[in-house]
């Protein structure tokens, strides 16, 4: 791909905002859309239809997740795995320009809380980013 087009969006758990991303992901060709608060139910990001298995988060864990990254699926992704929790998430993606050469980049959808006592960014969020600038990738 060329040139890739992004989203960020906070859903606030709704299931009718999460219906109106899903049908614009699907018809405008979105390449990664950043989510947070994504509708949740039983501890897996729901009413993404046929795009769930394009979806990034965290998993396993008790709580439910805050953050998951959709990824079109013609780029290729790949988890980075250190730097999944449930309120972040982290993808290296490797992006091809017109003449054919590959670059790296990192993105993160990463769920930071107004009322919450934590620093921001958080601790997660400061390791991803210090993580990048020693590796010296774009973030």
């Amino acid at each position: 791909m060329d040139e890739v087009t992004f989203l960020q969006i906070n859903l606030q758990h709704s299931k009718g905002a999460t219906c109106l991303i899903s049908r614009q992901l699907a018809v405008k060709q979105t390449g990664v859309c950043l989510i947070q608060e994504p509708w949740v139910y039983r501890g897996r990001v729901r009413g993404l239809g046929q795009l769930e298995e394009y979806l990034y988060y965290k998993r396993d864990s008790q709580l439910n997740p805050r953050a998951c990254i959709y990824v079109d699926r013609r780029i290729e992704s790949y988890l980075m795995a250190d730097f999944c929790f449930r309120d972040l998430v982290a993808l290296r993606l490797q992006l091809k320009d017109g003449r054919g050469l590959s670059r790296h980049l990192v993105v993160s959808s990463a769920y930071l809380p107004y009322d919450s006592e934590e620093a921001t960014p958080t601790r997660e969020l400061a390791e991803l980013v210090e993580y990048c600038r020693k590796s010296r990738l774009l973030l």
